[in-house]
């Protein structure tokens, strides 16, 4: 026994011939000479074209069975974890906080002695500041917030730093007492700074970059020996990444160490990179290996 039919289901029905379609046919049928095959040839093609037109259709959203690290090109994560094309990207409202928390945290050592120049450097540096971090610049594009920096010029912490240099010239060494000198507006070196940029495209790149205080002593061959107060340039963090859904920004890993770019080539847009000492990298060159860098910012309370 068949299935009973369904009332709602539809029915194939034949196509209802337009005034024109039948005039057409009946040209064809009745006519003479090569104009109405080439007409017939023409509607072929018509109908082929119709028939092998690909079905349009919406956006699909992929199905739960899917590779949940795939991502598509912009747009927000759907219910899989995947990212929609076109919909606007989730990161628990990043832009929406007049002020942060930020933490950074690094540690490496050094000690590279050279025999055909008689030179040597090194230095044991542990880092660990954090700062509160508020509004400082807010950028629009067509009307919504597109960026927002928050930054703070005296972070704090633990600074725990030593360091000396020298060669068949001079020596001269350097011992943290653990403050940061803090940046100052209109100064163009020797201060300090955290900050962290937000886009709205949950994008994140953080910044830190300090002079720990301390003393420092100076010798030269001919044994004249200086030594005073100062300040002397910690490495300079730079990192970049994304957002997760709910908005944190956070996480750890290895930062290519990379010379000033003062006196070498910029690191690649989007390279978290470890800024190290030149004279390290007149020792090693470019290959200077990776630093461990640890990272937390998260809205203020």
């Amino acid at each position: 026994m068949s299935a009973p039919d369904d009332p709602h289901a539809r029915k194939p029905q034949r196509p209802e011939r337009t005034p024109a379609l039948a005039a057409l046919c009946a040209w064809l049928a009745h006519g003479r000479g090569r104009w109405p095959l080439l007409a017939l040839a023409v509607l072929f093609a018509l109908v082929a074209m119709a028939l092998l037109a690909p079905e349009r259709s919406g956006p699909t959203i992929p199905s739960a069975g899917g590779d949940g690290n795939a991502v598509r090109k912009g747009g927000a994560p759907d219910a899989t974890g995947e990212r929609v094309a076109g919909a606007a990207p989730v990161c628990g409202g990043l832009l929406e906080h007049s002020a942060w928390t930020g933490r950074i945290a690094f540690a490496n050592t050094r000690d590279i002695r050279t025999r055909r120049l008689d030179s040597y450097v090194t230095y044991d540096q542990r880092v660990d500041v954090s700062a509160s971090l508020p509004e400082h610049t807010r950028r629009q594009h067509r009307g919504r917030d597109a960026s927002v920096r928050y930054a703070n010029p005296a972070p704090g912490g633990t600074i725990d730093f030593t360091y000396a240099e020298g060669d068949d010239v001079g020596h001269q060494s350097f011992k943290a007492d653990g403050g940061l000198r803090p940046h100052e507006e209109g100064m163009p070196e020797g201060g300090s700074m955290l900050s962290i940029t937000l886009k709205s495209d949950c994008s994140y790149a953080f910044h830190f970059y300090g002079h720990a205080t301390g003393s420092w002593t100076e010798s030269s061959r001919s044994g004249e020996r200086d030594a005073g107060k100062g300040t002397l340039r910690l490495l300079a963090v730079s990192g970049y990444g994304t957002a997760g859904a709910d908005g944190t920004v956070r996480g750890s890993g290895d930062f290519q160490a990379w010379p000033d770019p003062l006196v070498g080539k910029h690191a690649p847009d989007g390279t978290s990179t470890v800024i190290e000492y030149d004279a390290v990298h007149r020792a090693l060159g470019n290959d200077m290996g990776t630093i461990h860098v640890e990272w937390d910012f998260r809205p203020a309370p």
